[in-house]
């Protein structure tokens, strides 16, 4: 679609879906200092502007943070997860590096996710965290 099409779609939804090229994991105007104080859905429907200089990069999905007690619940009930694979060879560790999730690499390594494990096309997670631009987890898995 064209940057004229787009604004006609748009337009018509009387939405701005913003550039289909710019994958936005967050909403713009999330803060987590504003989260705190007047909850997510709070902060979506006007909330104010975050400061100039936050470091979305570093900030985890608020979503990640409350996933990890159900994943650290399921870890310990089935630890085999950790060993299996998707249609394309992705196991847990390759599939939270590639959404960028900092606690959920964590957790999975904490219970003995293979940080060596390759996709069918010999992809490690360090490596798909690395090509989607995700620092904080390439960091995190460059150590090991």
């Amino acid at each position: 679609m064209g940057k004229r099409e787009r604004k006609q779609h748009d337009g018509a939804w009387g939405l701005e879906f913003g550039d289909p090229d710019q994958v936005r994991i967050i909403p713009d105007d999330w803060n987590p200092s504003v989260v705190e104080k007047k909850g997510l859905l709070g902060n979506l429907f006007g909330g104010s502007k975050p400061p100039a200089k936050v470091d979305y990069q570093s900030i985890e999905h608020p979503m990640d943070i409350n996933m990890l007690e159900s994943m650290e619940e399921f870890l310990a009930k089935s630890p085999e997860a950790l060993k299996s694979t998707d249609d394309i060879g992705w196991t847990l560790l390759h599939q939270q590096a590639s959404a960028g999730s900092v606690s959920g690499v964590k957790c999975l390594l904490k219970h003995g996710a293979d940080a060596n494990a390759k996709s069918n096309i010999g992809l490690t997670p360090l490596q798909i965290a690395k090509g989607l631009g995700w620092r904080d987890v390439t960091k995190l898995l460059s150590k090991l």
